[in-house]
Formats: structure tokens, sequence, C-alpha cells
């Protein structure tokens, strides 16, 4: 187990309550005020912004960290604009040295430049203790000598080769002059440092030619290092030629979703884009062939077979290595410092040599002490010492800590150990008068950027831990192209925060949980695995069973597939799960290296808005980001051993994306998505709490895990559905110490590539010892009935608690299951096929026509009696008329009109008796008639049925014979073909 050391640090508390009398400078009068705290090194916090006020009140809280206080804190007071800038309202300036440790201080904040303006805060100062765990001792050095090389690739139209050669391991890089022509010769030596934890990574040797405005990669070449590294090997010349592959064949298969260099994200089109964008990529593989093999019968190439395969080389290289581990770095130190110095060239060293040697390594010791250091270490009492004397006396000198410069070549030594400045120094000495030229670590290979610049880019760059390599993440160009239109410009995040945005995300993430539930989804699957080389062989279940996509995405895998390391031993934190992963000491230096969300505080990320209850519990406490992408193993593990505490409910938010295109800018991602917390207590490590967030195109975060249970570290906690997300995991300050590679890459900016189950950091032995002896006192100093008594109160209330515990249980297993009912009902329905649904259309069309039918009978009946009332009364009016007009015809001729009025009265009593003949013609005869009629009907429609019968059993006799008489056409011709190419054979 690594040592672990103690470190003082201060943690400043500081609330923000309330401004009072804020001016605003804006022309409307309405001031939206926020305040910003900060000091020189620019660790700062911001407060929301409330709107319309000029008494605010805020209530927020945040934690500042520092090994050393600085004299002030600043506090600027702000009016938001939401077209133009910011308009700046007033500032004021607090005395730290005036405020004493562990005391809580109300101070009243005078702000300068706005007459009566106060700001509100409460302060407080206190001391805590950090772990960190020591540097390890560097296991030797590995001296890489690039010779020479020979190049088969031919030169470009306009110029010629300019070859230059990379040497990359982990953050070292090294970088060859440039050289004109096809057999280059450069004689370069550069130093690589091997630690324990870089013992089984990967020298990358690089082969690039130069141009003028990119230069090409024209091969790549890795070479393991544990194969060079022995006790046989010491101080070896070890020289060989190697073979550089094409670009082009170069591949990383032990990277998930990465070919050579980078990771896929995933595809989130349905089924039928899927298979489209399938089709394309094959047109597009086909031109890309039909290219290649024009290009390769124009070059020269030399193919030899590895494995089975033919692979292209492009080039040549001749190296030398040499391996020499510390503990002779040290001798030969000692011993070539000594030659320097050694004037009479007798192998000894005397008083006035030893003098000059001590003061060219900026020893504090005076003349004095000099005197009394050579009488200890001449035990001979020859006047002079032996090379080894020096070593053994001068081993632990203090003024090789504090050398910047090496005193004899001028280089610099900045950043490095005691054992490190030893072996440059010795080896710069030991390089003099050699024809080989140092090369330095000045080239900066990919990834490893400014941060202002690397903020900019759209590529993610990730240091892979087992490799040592550093990875690029791809991402494909419309996914890249959409998140840099919304996360990179100001109006584009402004544009993110409005309501139809949100709203957006919303539906995209309901939209894809439920088609990667349906059935149809498992051909995304093989795909899936295709396109970022999942291994098949460390899933739990074969790829039949899976019901959907979602299914696949919440895989199992093998226990032996994710070994954890020291499972029994609860001193070592693990990870939590195939992931990206940052580790900082501090929320105050995770703000300022990494997330840069205006509003991060823990008391936002945590949802307390009155009491920060657990803010101030993990105030300055250490924290661990964990990222998946889509295309890892989802499901999560407990990095300690303990118990659940308490689970919160579920917090409502966002879908915000989790990549570090959009933490690194100031959108507020953590505290604004939706996520859930949950508490751990543990021995070794304190209170620990895990928060877990999601993020865009995930469904839901499942816990597999209750409170009161206690686990082991490596045990199930939950999964999350469909998409990317990330877990946040805060530790109580200076309980954990986390590993040193992981800390430099992410002080760096960068993510460590990680699985589950390695180790993350370690505890302080110290503070368990403690506990268990305060324990054990407590245990002894319990004295009669008293003891007794407390255990008993113990019992019971432990019992209470298992009871409690035993119920919420219960109530907890119910939710769950009615839970699981709903979404088997929904799954069903979902899942129901075409033909249910068609045959359940048909039924519902049919009980509308019966009900259609009835309704217009009844209808029918209806109209029919209007029709015979509307007759009824038109015959009284015409009886009227024929009235009217009989008193005007008296005055006329008689005999004219006699013979009209018999006429029209013989009418009306045709037209009487029919109408009473029809009136008195019952309803059954009315039935019958109609009855007769649809037999009429229906025994037509069976006689045109069976017509059209017959004339298509006709149509298919008339096509099988013309058939037949076609194929004994065919067959004469070709028995006809045969006899001809006979004929022309004979001749």
């Amino acid at each position: 187990m690594t040592s672990t050391i103690i470190e003082n640090y201060f943690i400043v508390e500081v609330m923000v309550v309330n401004a009072t009398n804020l001016v605003t400078a804006d022309f409307v009068g309405i001031c939206d005020p926020y305040v910003i705290v900060f000091d020189k090194k620019h660790h700062s916090f911001r407060t929301s912004t409330k709107k319309k006020t000029s008494n605010p009140e805020f209530n927020e809280l945040f934690d500042l960290t520092y090994i050393t206080l600085p004299e002030f804190l600043n506090f600027r007071v702000y009016d938001h604009d939401k077209t133009l800038k910011d308009n700046f309202i007033g500032w004021a300036r607090l005395k730290l040295s005036a405020i004493k440790l562990d005391q809580t201080y109300r101070k009243d904040l005078i702000l300068r430049g706005v007459p009566n303006g106060m700001v509100h805060i409460h302060i407080k100062i206190k001391k805590a203790n950090r772990l960190a765990q020591l540097k390890p001792k560097p296991l030797g050095i590995l001296r890489v000598v690039i010779l020479d090389g020979k190049i088969f690739k031919k030169p470009d139209y306009l110029s010629k080769n300019d070859p230059y050669v990379t040497v990359i391991f982990g953050h070292q890089a090294y970088k060859t002059h440039i050289i004109k022509g096809n057999e280059p010769v450069w004689n370069v030596e550069s130093r690589i440092w091997v630690h324990e934890y870089t013992e089984f990574h990967r020298i990358q040797l690089g082969l690039w030619d130069a141009e003028l405005i990119n230069d090409k990669l024209i091969g790549n070449y890795y070479l393991n290092i544990n194969d060079r590294i022995g006790e046989n090997l010491v101080n070896k010349n070890q020289e060989f030629w190697i073979d550089i592959p094409a670009q082009h064949q170069v591949k990383d298969s032990h990277i998930t979703g990465a070919r050579h260099h980078g990771n896929f994200s995933i595809d989130l089109g349905s089924v039928e884009n899927l298979h489209e964008k399938m089709k394309r990529r094959k047109k597009e593989k086909k031109k890309v062939e039909k290219i290649q093999k024009k290009q390769k019968l124009k070059k020269k190439k030399v193919i030899e077979n590895i494995d089975g395969l033919e692979v292209e080389h492009i080039g040549k290289l001749r190296i030398r290595l040499v391996w020499t581990p510390i503990e002779e770095l040290e001798k030969m130190f000692w011993e070539t410092i000594c030659e320097y110095f050694d004037v009479n060239n007798n192998k000894m060293i005397d008083h006035e040599e030893l003098r000059r040697l001590l003061e060219v390594l900026d020893s504090s010791l005076t003349s004095e002490e000099i005197d009394e250091k050579f009488k200890e270490m001449d035990t001979d009492n020859k006047g002079a010492l032996t090379f080894e004397q020096i070593r053994l006396g001068l081993h632990n000198i203090s003024g090789i800590t504090t050398l910047k410069k090496d005193p004899i070549s001028g280089i610099t030594l900045k950043g490095m150990n005691e054992y490190e400045k030893l072996v440059t120094i010795a080896l710069n000495i030991d390089s003099t008068g050699s024809d080989i030229e140092l090369l330095m670590d000045s080239y900066i290979p990919a990834g490893i950027k400014d941060p202002k610049k690397r903020l900019k880019s759209t590529v993610i760059h990730v240091f892979d831990r087992k490799t040592g390599q550093i990875v690029e993440e791809l991402i494909p160009k419309y996914i890249r192209s959409a998140l840099r239109s919304m996360y990179r410009s100001k109006t584009s995040r402004k544009t993110i925060g409005t309501q139809m945005a949100k709203s957006w995300l919303k539906k995209i993430t309901d939209s894809q949980g439920r088609q990667k539930r349906l059935k149809k989804s498992k051909l995304l699957i093989k795909p899936f695995i295709k396109e970022h080389n999942i291994k098949i062989d460390e899933i739990l279940q074969p790829l039949e069973e899976f019901k959907s996509f979602n299914d696949f995405f919440i895989r199992k895998l093998k226990p032996e597939c994710r070994p954890i390391y020291e499972k029994e031993n609860p001193l070592v934190a693990v990870s939590p799960a195939d992931c990206r992963m940052c580790a900082f000491h501090s929320v105050a230096i995770s703000k300022e290296l990494w997330i840069k969300g205006k509003n991060f505080t823990l008391q936002k990320l945590f949802n307390e808005t009155k009491d920060p209850v657990l803010a101030k519990k993990y105030a300055g406490g250490s924290v661990l980001i964990a990222r998946l992408s889509p295309q890892d193993y989802h499901r999560l593990h407990f990095p300690v051993t303990g118990t659940v505490e308490k689970i919160h409910p579920v917090i409502p938010g966002e879908y915000y994306t989790v990549s570090p295109l959009a933490i690194n800018t100031d959108v507020d991602v953590y505290t604004e998505n939706k996520r859930q917390i949950v508490e751990l207590s543990t021995g070794e490590f304190g209170d620990v709490v895990c928060v877990w967030i999601g993020a865009t195109c995930v469904g839901g975060i499942v816990l597999e895990v209750e409170e009161g249970d206690s686990f082991t570290k490596g045990d199930p906690h939950g999964y999350f559905h469909f998409g990317g997300s990330t877990q946040l995991i805060i530790f109580q300050p200076g309980k954990i110490a986390f590993d040193n590679d992981l800390l430099h890459n992410s002080n760096n900016g960068m993510e460590t590539l990680m699985k589950m189950g390695i180790p993350v950091g370690v505890g302080n032995e110290k503070e368990v010892k403690k506990m268990k002896k305060d324990e054990e006192k407590e245990k002894e100093s319990g004295n009669g009935s008293e003891s007794e008594k407390e255990t008993e109160t113990e019992t019971e209330k432990k019992k209470e608690k298992i009871q409690k515990r035993e119920k919420e249980k219960k109530k907890n297993k119910k939710k769950k299951n009615l839970k699981k009912k709903k979404e088997k009902k929904n799954d069903e329905k979902e899942n129901e096929s075409e033909k249910e649904r068609t045959k359940k259309k048909k039924k519902k069309k049919e009980k509308e026509k019966e009900e259609t039918g009835k309704k217009g009978k009844e209808k029918e009946k209806k109209k029919s009696l209007k029709e015979r009332e509307k007759g009824k009364e038109r015959e009284k009016d015409k009886e009227k008329e024929t009235e009217k007009e009989k008193g005007n015809g008296k005055d006329q001729g008689k005999g004219k009109g006699k013979k009209k009025n018999k006429k029209k009265k013989n009418q009306k009593k045709k037209k009487e008796k029919k109408n009473v003949e029809k009136e008195n013609e019952s309803e059954k005869e009315r039935t019958k008639k109609k009855k007769k009629k649809n037999k009429e009907i229906e025994e037509i429609r069976k006689k045109v049925e069976e017509k059209g019968k017959k004339k298509s059993l006709k149509k298919n006799e008339k096509e099988k014979e013309q058939k037949k008489k076609k194929k004994i056409r065919f067959g004469w011709k070709k028995k006809n073909n045969k006899k001809k190419e006979k004929k022309a054979k004979e001749n």
C-alpha cells in the first residue's frame, strides 16, 4: 500500500445573506442583481440573479480552500442585462487576517460607489487536514536513442520527404529535428522516466513528414516497455530495426469504442435511418477501395505476412534502448560527480574538494559543519575519502532539493524530485563529449495544450491508464457541429436556457427511451457492437436473450472480466464504473479547472434552499467525477464498503449533455439536470455522498439498494437507462488521498480512462486506528450496571431502527412492484402486433355499421310519417281552394261548371280510396316485401360471384397452357444450340 502524508489547509465558508439599497445604472430602472466572490488567484463563485429587486435575499453558501490564506476577499455586485453587458453596481473588500479561527462572524460590508449600499454576509474560517499520497520512487530511466531510418514512401509532387520522429510516453513527449531525404540520420537520445504505475505502458513512435501547413503522419509503432526492462538488461545496448506499418493499418482493440486513437459516439437515429446509413457506408467503402487499388499500383511497397495478414510497411527505424534502474543511477551520480571534482585523479577526495562539491550542490552547511562531517566520514584517518564513503555520508543531503538548475550544464530542474535531479545531473555529466544529441521535453502532443485553447476546440482527449497513451474521443461530424452550435457561443447558450429548448430536449429523451424499449430495437445491437468494438466474450448473457436494445444497454458482465483490487482491504477505494474520471482535492479546485458553471455550489447540487446541512458537512471535501459514454458498461458499483444511510427522492431537472464540451462552459449542468442523492456511511472514509446525474437521452435512474443495506466495495449499486451519464462522489475533508496520476491528469484538464475495480485512492490508517482505540476504551471504561443500561438502551434503539427499516423496505417493495406492473402494461401496449390492432379496428367498424343501420331505419320511419302528414295538409289546402273557385264560377254558365265539378269530384274520390288502402296496409306486409327484395338481391350477387370464379379458372388454365408451350419452345432451342455447338467443334 502507498504511504500517505497529512497536509494542513484552510476552509473559508462564506454565506451571502442579502444586499440592500442597490442602485441601477440601467436606463429602464429595473435591477436584477447578483454577487461575485473572488480573491487574487481568481477562485470565484457567483450567486444566482434575483429579478426586479433592489433589496435581494440570496442565502447561498460557498466554500473556498487555501493552503495559505490570502489577505483579502473581494465582493462585486452586478446588474444582469439580457441584451448588453452586465452593469457594475459596486464592490467591497474584507480582511481575512482580522477573523479568528472556528468562529462565525456577521459582517455588513459597505459597497463603494453606492450610497447606503450594503452586503450582509456570514463568514467562518477553520483548519482542516488533507490526505495526499507520497510521490512514488521511480524505477529507473529508459534511454531511447533514435539512430537512423529508411523511408519507402514516394515524395509529393512539389516537395521532398522531410521526416522527423516523435517519442510519446504518457505526458512525456519528444521530437527530433527535420532531415531531408529518404535515408535520414538523427543520432538523438530521449530519456523516459518509468514509475510503478507506468511499468506496463507503451511507447508510441511516430514517423512524420513535415509540410508547410499541416504535417502528415506516415505511420505509428507501439513498443511495450515491460519486455525491455529487467535485471538481465541492465546497462545493455539493445539495438534493433523497427518496421513501421502504414497509418490506415494500425488499430487498438483493447479500448471499447476506439480504433486507432479514439472513441465513436452513439447514433441516436431510428431503425430505418440506420439501414439507410449502412447502405451509404457500403457505397463509400466501394469508392475508397477503388481509389486504394489505383494508388497501390503506382506505389512501391514492402509487404510481409504477420499473423496471417498482409501488412504494408512504409518505413524503417534503427533504435537503441538502454535500461538503468534507480539504484545504479544513484551510484553513477556520486561516481561521476566525484570524478568531476577529483583534480588529482587519484579516486580520492580531500577536504577542499569536498567543500567545492558542497558549494556546487547548494548545501546549507557552514565551514564548521563541513569539518565535522569530513571527520565523521573519514573513519580510516587517511585525510581523504573514497567515493563510497561520500555516497553513504551525503545520501540525504538537503541542498539537492532546492536546486533549480544543473550547476554544470545549466539545464533547468523545475518540477523534479530529488531522484530526478540526481539522475539528470549524472547523465548530463556522463553524456558530455558524445556524438549523440540530447532531446528535451519541449514537444507538446495532442491533448496537452493551454486550457484556454483547449476550451475553444471541440476535440476531447483522454489519458488511457492501461497503456499510458493519450486517446482522442472521436465524435461524428453532425453531433460535433450540433454541440458546437449549442454550447460554444454565448447566444446559443442563452437559447438553451429557454423553455422551448428544454422542452425539446425532454421530448428527445422520451422518444429515444420508447424506441429503445421496443422489440424492433434489437436490430441495433449488432451494428452497435461492430461500431464500438465491444467485446462479446465479457457479456454474461448471449445476445439472443436480449429483448430490446435497452436490455442490451443494461447488460451484465462476467465477474472475471472486472476483478476488484484488494476486495478484502477496506482502506483502498475503487473505480465505480467503466468511465472517464477526474479527481480534485476540493470543490473550489474543480470549479477552477473543470466545472465552469456559473452557479455551481454544493448547496445547489444537493437542492438545499433553506438549511444547507449537507453543504456544510462536505465543505472543503474532495470530489470524484465519473463520466460514462454510451458504449461503456452502464452499471455502477460501490467504490467503498459501508451501509446505505439515506436515499433521497429524485430531483427533477433538465437533460443537458454531460460532455466536457458543455461542462467546460458557463452552463450549470450538474445543478440543473435530473439527479438523485444517496448517502453512505463508512468506517474508513467517513460519510460519503453519491450523486447520480442524468443527461440527454437518459431514460431514468434505477437503484438496486435500499436504506439500511450493507455492502462491500464492488457490489452493484444501480444502473442508468439508455444514454450518457455521470456520477459525483464527494468525500469529507481529510478522508481520502487520490492517486497521483489521477490528480496530475485532472490538473492538466484531462480525463483518465478507467475500468471498474481499479484503485482510485487510499484512506487514512491513523484515523482508523484511533477510532478502534476509542471504541476499546469506551468498552473498558463501562462499569457495572451503568454500562449494561447503556448497552440495553442502545440495543433497543437499534431494534427500533431495524423495525423502521423493515417497514420502509416493505413499502418500497410494494411501490417497486406497482411500478413494474405499470411498466409491463406499457410495454405490452407498445409491443402489440399490427394484426391485433387491425382486428380491433375491424370489430369497431362492424359495430359502427350496425349502429348506423339501426339509426337509418328509424330515420326512414320518421321521414315516412312526416311525408304522410304533409300530404294530408296539402289536400286540405286544395279543398279550400276548390270551394273558393266554386263560389266564383256560379255567375258563369251552369253547363260548363257542372261538368268540371263532376270530374274533380271523381278524381278526389279515387285519390281518397288509394290513400285509405295504403293506410290500411299492415306493417307485416311491408316487412315481407322488403325481405323478398333482399333475397332477390343476394341471389343476383351469388350468380355474379360464380361467373367471376369461372372466368378466373379459365384464365389460370390458359396461362398454364401458355407456360407449357414456352417451355417446349425453349427446350427445342437448347437442343438446337447444342447440336450446332457439336458441329462447330467437329469442323
